[in-house]
């Protein structure tokens, strides 16, 4: 039985990385605007997520797989500010990797984008880590546009 098939079989996942998240109080928007509401983020079932790895043939690590589960599907977490990230991961895989192509950067281990600003500042982690709370990497791409 695989790691995620396990816990397709179990009614809420076992939160290990993401406690403070899976109390799932409310969360003010972290740019707090002063007009907003509180914000509460929506995450996504272990169904939708096995789909995601499947669809996309990759192997979550455990963390990520808390955090789809808790805020994946509606959150305003990262520096973009995406309200629906989980409907645009296949936009960000892609857009990150043809960055990656057009800045001729070489890539020759597995990656896994998690957020992108702008299509050229992206977080992003390894797959082929052997951690269950893999390191997020940042990349932007500084290089200076020709000015008209």
């Amino acid at each position: 039985m695989t790691f995620n098939n396990y816990y397709l079989l179990v009614d809420e996942l076992k939160i290990k990385y993401f406690k403070r998240l899976k109390k799932n109080k409310p969360i003010l928007d972290r740019y707090k605007y002063p007009n907003e509401e509180i914000y509460i983020p929506v995450g996504c079932s272990l169904e939708e997520i096995e789909k995601l790895q499947a669809r996309n043939n990759v192997q979550f690590p455990k963390a990520y797989i808390e955090f789809l589960y808790l805020a994946g599907k509606s959150h305003r977490m990262f520096d973009s500010v995406i309200d629906s990230e989980f409907e645009i991961l296949k936009e960000i895989q892609d857009s990150f990797l043809f960055e990656l192509k057009e800045s001729n950067l070489e890539n020759k281990r597995a990656i896994w984008a998690i957020d992108m600003l702008h299509g050229e500042q992206f977080a992003f982690f390894y797959l082929d880590e052997k951690s269950e709370n893999p390191i997020v990497y940042s990349y932007i791409n500084d290089s200076e546009e020709e000015k008209l």
